[in-house]
């Protein structure tokens, strides 16, 4: 049976380290939050950095990211899902 949202389900996953310099090995679209705080993130087609205010532990943000700041998070154990 097919997934009829025509959205698929991500096939792999890695623990991101947040960088301020440099973007992620591959660009992902979903993040899981395993512990709560902020999240400064370059999304895939923007030039401009967004913060993610307050996020709580077991969230997953369905948003394409191609660089998570170190600067400016203060989530952890965040999971990138592609």
């Amino acid at each position: 049976m097919g997934n009829s949202s025509g959205v698929m389900p991500s096939a792999s996953g890695f623990l991101i380290t947040p960088d301020d310099n440099n973007d992620l090995p591959v660009p992902i679209r979903g993040i899981y939050i395993g512990s709560s705080g902020n999240l400064k993130v370059l999304l895939q087609d923007d030039t401009n950095a967004v913060t993610f205010v307050g996020l709580i532990v077991g969230i997953l943000l369905s948003i394409q990211v191609k660089r998570v700041y170190s600067t400016g998070t203060t989530a952890g154990s965040l999971i990138g899902l592609s």
